[in-house]
């Protein structure tokens, strides 16, 4: 795991007791036997390629590598501030695995034997009918052929830009906090709705739009009351992490509220 950060901090910068603070990060993690839903895998003891509707979870024999860069803006005046922040996410993956993901591949080798296998003819009589019996063989070709890009699931993308912009406003002494949140992703690709969805490892990130609304009041100094409402405008969308395996709406308008008191 690798992580940069450049910030900066600069006070009483357009009026009295202002506070800008500007914040860079960079991050690179690299993760060694990364486990995926891979599909399409083979069992041991097999000389046959399995089919995909056979999975298991599996180690990427390639890298898998998690990379990209945070912006964060604040900025407080006292009775106003804003926060500003977005991750954008750099690069792809690739995940490979052995088709016979235990080892244990076979071939046929020689014939050995030939034994008499009966079996009952249309009059009822029986027959006997003549099957070759083969040696199995250790298949170190098959043991060791690699496939990439049989993935299952939302490892197959890496997620999607996302960010939120924070307006707030403090009134009554700075008792009373209000605000409004945007949270934002502008999807997981451009090509979006040119996709036909035919392949199982497709993810399904739209892009999206969410308003939250807050408020928090001290009455008195032991004594806070703090309402929120988030999803205003009950959009319909997914989080950046949503896929099409597992579709799963993010929650609709939820309000709640919290009363603290402190003792």
């Amino acid at each position: 795991m690798r992580q940069v950060d450049r910030s900066f901090l600069k006070e009483s910068l357009f009026f009295n007791n202002d506070r800008l603070g500007v914040k860079v990060a960079y991050f690179d993690n690299n993760i060694k036997n990364f486990s995926f839903l891979n599909y399409g895998v083979s069992l041991p003891g097999s000389d046959e390629i399995s089919t995909p509707g056979r999975s298991a979870y599996v180690n990427n024999l390639a890298e898998t590598r998690f990379r990209g860069v945070e912006y964060q803006l604040n900025y407080d005046m006292g009775r106003l501030y804003t926060n500003l922040s977005y991750t954008h996410m750099i690069g792809s993956n690739d995940f490979c695995s052995n088709e016979f993901y235990m080892g244990g591949a076979k071939k046929r080798g020689e014939v050995i034997k030939i034994i008499k296998v009966p079996y009952t003819r249309p009059n009822g009589t029986i027959g006997y009918t003549n099957t070759r019996v083969s040696e199995w063989l250790d298949d170190p070709d098959r043991n060791n052929a690699i496939t990439c890009g049989a993935i299952m699931g939302n490892a197959a993308h890496i997620p999607a830009d996302r960010g939120s912009l924070t307006v707030g406003a403090r009134f009554l002494e700075r008792r009373l906090d209000t605000g409004i949140r945007l949270r934002y992703s502008p999807g997981n690709d451009a090509s979006l709705n040119e996709w036909s969805y035919n392949g199982i490892e497709q993810a399904l990130w739209p892009k999206y739009s969410v308003y939250d609304l807050y408020a928090s009041y001290w009455p008195t100094n032991t004594l806070n009351i703090t309402l929120s409402l988030e999803n205003a405008t009950d959009e319909a969308y997914f989080v950046a992490m949503g896929d099409a395996s597992n579709l799963s709406m993010a929650r609709g308008r939820t309000l709640s509220g919290m009363l603290e008191y402190k003792f």
